[in-house]
């Protein structure tokens, strides 16, 4: 079973200077602090609401995650970006090699994680978007894989995903989509003109990624979250799923085994490798 379990979000004041970091970040209401989090192996959609001030992807995931010689048997994470979809994989080198160089506040990433792994502890301290009117970036026509909006939940009629352009409809079917991944399946939620949002009605949690569907034909526009409060957020991030919605739950086969030109792959005639043990407990 695939969990994704945030520990804790401690947010500190900007005024505790081993932590605040100000380069890189909106002023000065922007929060900074400590998250944790533990993963199991197996897929997870996941983003980071907190970054520390060098935030290539060496520094920020560095030796947390097991890794080997063989795409299948190490760490990957994949992600779009200006629609072209990117990744990086953990090698037997101690390296994170690909074309994702560093990581976003305001990006989704898939993070797949080897059988064999165990649970991995993962510890990031930096700063994160602040809590006054935020521009979370473009959201093109397509698939996008986003962030939650804020180091605090934030529910969707709170996100501002509707405001700033997303296109509703009637049915899930002519209107943009925002996807939640719960138990292996990604579940959507939409506007509708009349109700409003309907469909999973989940909360934005922090740590957790998510998916934007735009369908063809729209321009892109700039999702701006509005401003917010401290405890101002809804629910656990338990998602149900309603039973009408459930014959629209079709999750895409999306093939994280394959790996990229030019990446060794595990041969069938040799043995499974087990996970390279390099990882831990590690606080930035």
């Amino acid at each position: 079973m695939v969990t994704h379990r945030l520990t804790y979000l401690t947010l500190l004041a900007l005024a505790a200077p081993s932590i605040a970091f100000a380069a890189g970040f909106d002023e000065p209401s922007n929060p900074a602090g400590l998250w944790a989090v533990e993963f199991e192996p197996g897929i997870h959609l996941v983003s980071f609401p907190l970054l520390p001030r060098d935030v290539s992807v060496q520094n920020v995931l560095h030796d947390h995650f097991p890794g080997t010689q063989y795409w299948d048997t190490s760490t990957r994470i994949f992600t779009v970006e200006d629609g072209i979809s990117k990744f990086a994989y953990y090698n037997d080198e101690g390296e994170w090699s690909g074309s994702i160089d560093t990581l976003r506040l305001d990006r989704g990433y898939w993070l797949v994680i080897p059988d064999g792994a165990g649970t991995i502890e993962f510890d990031l301290a930096g700063g994160g978007h602040a809590m006054s009117e935020t521009d979370l970036g473009e959201i093109d026509p397509g698939v996008n894989i986003v962030a939650a909006p804020a180091v605090v939940p934030v529910p969707l009629a709170g996100s501002g995903l509707a405001q700033s352009g997303l296109a509703g409809g009637e049915f899930a079917a002519n209107a943009d989509r925002v996807f939640t991944w719960i138990d292996g399946q990604l579940v959507p939620a939409w506007v509708n003109p009349e109700h409003g949002w309907i469909g999973a009605g989940f909360t934005f949690h922090p740590g957790r990624g998510y998916i934007v569907e735009r369908t063809g034909g729209r321009e892109p526009f700039n999702w701006t979250r509005p401003p917010l409060e401290f405890g101002g957020g809804a629910g656990d991030g338990t998602v149900v799923i309603p039973d009408a919605l459930a014959p629209l739950v079709r999750s895409a086969t999306i093939d994280f085994d394959t790996p990229p030109p030019g990446v060794k792959a595990r041969a069938e005639s040799e043995p499974d490798e087990p996970a390279n043990p390099r990882r831990g407990r590690r606080v930035r």
